[in-house]
C-alpha cells in the first residue's frame, strides 16, 4: 500500500525557481512500471494539519492512553471490547481500532510513513483487560 508517484521527466520550475510536480506528468507508481532516465520517483507523505480525520459521531467508549509519541501508542483495553471488529461480528464501533482516532494525537506534520489512522499491532481476547500497542506509522506495523 505504498503511495509512490512517478513524474515523467524533470520537475517543473515555478516563478521563484522552486521545483514542483506537474500533475499532468505524474502517474501513481506500481511494481511493474518502468522508470526512464530523467523521471523523478517520490513517496507521498501526509503533511496536512497533523490531525486524524474528524468523525461525525462521538467516541464510542473510554479508552485510557498509557503512553504516546509520534510513532506508537499504548492503550489500556477494557474487558468486553474487541481489538479488531469482525466483518460480520456485529461489533460496529465497539473496537479498539475504531476508538483510536478519538484518543490519540496524529503524528506531527511531515512524519515519514504516517498512516491515515493508527492501527493496533496485536490483539488480546475480548474478555481480557490489558495493554495494547498501536502503530501510527506504517514502518512500525
Amino acid at each position: 500500500n505504498m503511495n509512490v508517484m512517478i513524474h515523467r521527466g524533470p520537475l517543473q520550475l515555478d516563478e521563484s525557481g522552486e521545483e514542483y510536480f506537474d500533475l499532468d506528468r505524474c502517474i501513481r507508481g506500481f511494481v511493474m512500471d518502468r522508470v526512464s532516465p530523467g523521471d523523478v520517483v517520490a513517496k507521498q507523505v501526509r503533511i496536512g494539519s497533523g490531525e486524524y480525520p474528524i468523525m461525525s459521531f462521538k467516541q464510542p467508549f473510554e479508552l485510557p492512553v498509557v503512553y504516546e509519541d509520534d510513532h506508537f501508542a499504548i492503550v489500556d483495553k477494557p474487558a468486553g471490547i474487541v481489538v479488531y471488529a469482525n466483518k460480520n461480528g456485529g461489533h460496529g464501533l465497539m473496537s479498539v481500532k475504531s476508538c483510536l482516532p478519538f484518543v490519540l494525537k496524529a503524528p506531527k506534520s511531515g512524519t515519514f510513513a504516517a498512516m491515515l489512522r493508527p492501527k493496533p499491532v496485536h490483539r488480546i481476547d475480548k474478555p481480557t483487560t490489558g495493554l495494547v500497542s498501536n502503530s501510527a506509522i506504517a514502518s512500525d506495523v
